[in-house]
């Protein structure tokens, strides 16, 4: 551990921190920029210094998932590490790791949002230590697993980051099977008074309710999590593309055509996964459902498939999958968003009432084929639980949840050397074309990991009627 602290609010917390580090047998890190290695000059208080030969592995494994998962200072969501407000930040160009103008001088390398440092957690019995530490410093605590969270809540300068393991929301199966959290048993968590507790339906209910969709890092540390095992699936999977980019006329055509159809598709069971930007060659929609036959799903998709070969210059695939896993691998992986990329984005959660009426339709479909043109990514999640009966009262997910259909995403990145100004304006138009998903389903939500970050009603859409539940279990 580094002998200092510069980044903690008051030198009197660094006899602290010593003493924490004591207690957990040197295990409290200093946290050094990913990136640092490459730089010569840093600002004050960052650790580290430059290292060509760990220069060239961090340029070799800058964008590799999992080196990036296997070093606590480097970030699925690069844009997390980044001080928002002032552009302070050490990274290289996503687009080029190699590229050196990114980080020969005058470049500085710069702390930004990232921790001082961090405790690699093994057990309980390290998080009640940090959480004591925090009661007794008032140094505010972050989680990390990944780095995944967009709203850079796994950061924090000035804060003792905690390192964990990693949570998902929802899969190409949540249609079908419900989201994750709907299979959630039991939890282990250390909660903020340091004690360690199992969570389940029967014991510190409460608490189970609240970390099923409420938020874990919000109600405690999560350390373990049992969840209900679905049978192996034998399924038809659906792939559409489109060969090269298509005009707007095509991607309007294909929009309108999934809008229009959205509904009677989901009510059979059918997900749509990375749907990615009907913008994009090479790329469109992937199709999961395991409740149909081959036959059955070459049937219900003969439609699109007609539109995709003979309108839009596209390809269909149809095939037989027999795990999740090897779907996984084939069809979801390849398409994954770029990583250690900054970013920022805005959602919606599209209700199936907006599917109903050729009003909404219509206004869904011109709002989505007018988004595509703007930004770098548009995704269309037939994700939401519409399918699945099987939800409970003991989620605390957003209500809105149950209700949708879609999950729509707009995602832009920008390289390494854009403005503070250039990133608000790219802040600015999601949250623009937020609105006007807003517009069309103003009394739904969103998920509160994919939102902007200029949700008017952050409350009521993360977590609609479960809001005020969740503050008194927060308060407890």
């Amino acid at each position: 551990m580094g002998a200092s602290a510069s980044h903690f609010p008051a030198p009197t917390h660094h006899a602290a921190l010593n003493v924490l580090n004591a207690t957990l047998g040197g295990r409290v890190h200093t946290a050094v920029p990913f990136a640092r290695p490459c730089f010569s000059l840093a600002s004050q208080g960052v650790f580290g210094n430059q290292d060509d030969a760990a220069c060239a592995r961090v340029t070799e494994t800058y964008t590799d998932r999992d080196a990036i998962t296997s070093e606590f200072s480097a970030y699925l969501n690069s844009g997390g590490t980044i001080c928002q407000a002032t552009g302070d930040q050490c990274l290289l160009d996503a687009n080029g790791p190699n590229n050196t103008q990114a980080f020969l001088p005058p470049q500085q390398c710069k702390q930004g949002n990232l921790p001082s440092y961090y405790i690699d957690v093994q057990d309980a019995t390290d998080v009640s230590a940090a959480f004591s530490f925090s009661r007794s410093t008032g140094v505010p605590l972050s989680i990390k697993n990944t780095g995944h969270d967009f709203l850079s809540r796994s950061a924090g300068v000035g804060s003792l980051a905690l390192w964990v393991g990693l949570l998902m929301l929802s899969t190409a199966f949540s249609n079908a099977f419900g989201l994750a959290v709907d299979q959630v048993l039991q939890f282990e968590v250390v909660t903020p008074d340091g004690v360690h507790r199992l969570a389940n339906a029967c014991t510190n209910s409460d608490l189970f309710f609240a970390l099923r969709g409420g938020g874990g890092g919000t109600f405690g540390v999560v350390l373990r999590v049992t969840m209900r095992a679905l049978p192996q699936l034998d399924f038809p999977v659906i792939v559409t593309a489109f060969k090269e980019k298509p005009s707007v006329e095509l991607q309007t055509k294909y929009v309108e055509f999934l809008v229009d159809n959205a509904l009677p598709l989901a009510s059979k069971g059918l997900n749509a996964d990375h749907a990615r930007a009907c913008t994009q060659p090479g790329l469109g929609l992937t199709f999961v459902n395991p409740f149909v036959s081959m036959a059955d799903a070459a049937d219900t998709m003969a439609d699109l498939q007609q539109l995709v070969e003979t309108e839009l210059n596209g390809t269909f695939l149809l095939q037989r999958e027999t795990s999740y896993l090897s779907f996984y691998q084939q069809f979801v992986a390849p398409t994954t968003l770029p990583d250690n990329a900054p970013s920022a984005l805005s959602s919606r959660l599209i209700p199936a009432s907006v599917f109903n009426a050729s009003a909404s339709r219509a206004a869904l479909s011109d709002a989505l084929v007018a988004a595509a043109q703007r930004h770098t990514i548009t995704l269309l999640f037939s994700v939401a639980p519409h399918f699945f009966k099987g939800g409970d009262e003991q989620t605390s997910v957003s209500p809105a949840w149950r209700s949708a259909l879609w999950h729509v995403i707009y995602i832009d990145y920008w390289a390494y050397n854009t403005t503070v100004a250039e990133r608000a304006q790219i802040y600015q138009g999601l949250e623009d074309d937020a609105q006007a998903l807003r517009d069309i389903a103003p009394h739904s939500g969103v998920y509160w990991n994919e939102a902007s970050v200029f949700e008017p009603d952050y409350a009521e859409a993360f977590w609609g009627a479960n809001y005020e539940r969740l503050l008194a279990i927060k308060r407890k």
